[in-house]
This record gives structure tokens, sequence and C-alpha cells, in this order.
């Protein structure tokens, strides 16, 4: 039994291919970002004192062992905090997205509070985006829509 500790992330990208470039840009612009640590609470800090890090996105992150590539996705899935969610048509459509979402929420006791939801495309474009009713990432975006409606001008959305 291989008892190496497993690195423990604040949050895990999950994305489609398609939108790797969006993914890439979001990961390096927030593992470079200052956040204001005295307007975070203590419990959502990340473990760096000055930025939010350290953040998986598997080109980077996912080491070429001999595991199988899922038991790696799964194990960084369990380590990480939070999973930032790239909503748009593709990952609404993208199997690998809608299995992380359902691993993620299924270790984390199905807390949807978890998920930081990161609109690139509108939320009418998602809800026609993917026919399958049981996909859990079109659920989780649209909840997330739902809950509290993405800006029109496509920021960043989901930091509180």
């Amino acid at each position: 039994m291989n008892m190496e500790k497993l690195k423990e992330y604040f949050a895990f990208i999950s994305y489609s291919r398609k939108d790797k470039n969006v993914a890439n840009w979001l990961h390096k612009r927030l593992e470079t970002y200052t956040y204001p640590a005295n307007l975070v609470r203590a419990e959502n800090q990340p473990k760096d004192e000055k930025y939010i890090r350290p953040i998986f996105i598997d080109t980077k992150d996912l080491q070429s062992e001999h595991r199988p590539f899922e038991v790696g996705i799964q194990q960084a899935l369990q380590s990480s905090k939070f999973l930032i969610l790239i909503c748009s048509r593709n990952s609404a459509e993208s199997t690998y997205v809608n299995q992380e979402v359902r691993y993620f929420l299924e270790s984390k006791g199905g807390n949807y509070d978890l998920v930081v939801p990161v609109f690139i495309d509108e939320v009418s474009e998602l809800i026609c985006a993917c026919n399958d009713d049981k996909s859990e990432a079109k659920k989780c975006m649209l909840t997330m829509a739902l809950l509290s409606p993405p800006p029109k001008n496509k920021l960043i959305y989901g930091f509180k």
C-alpha cells in the first residue's frame, strides 16, 4: 500500500479541453493574485499567506505515473477544497467535466457551496447545450445560475 501524502489543493479547475485557453489564463491569474486576507474568512483562506494557491489544473499538475489517469484526477478532486467550474456550452457537453463535478460533489457530501462557477457563456446557451438531463455538470451550472445569475459582462464570477 502506498502511504504517500496527497498534495492538498485550494481548488481544482474543471473545464472542457475546448476552453483550455480560458482555464490556463484563469489558473495563472489566480495563482499570482494577492488576495485581501483581511476580507476572507479564515476557513476560506488558502494555505499560502499571500496568493490563491495551489490550484490544480490537469495540464500542469497531473503526474504521469504508473497509476491510471482517472485515479490522479480523483485524488486531486478529493484533496481540493473548492471546485472551480468553467461554465460553457463545451463543459456542459463534456463527459470528463460531468464526471469531475459528480465525483467532487459525491466526495464533499453534495455541498454546492464548494463549487465556484465561472460563466464564460450565456446561461441561455448552457440550457440548450446539453440534451442529457442527467448531466451533473449542466445541473450544477444551472443551479449556480439560478442561485445568483452571472453578470452580463462575463467577468470572473463566484468569488465572495
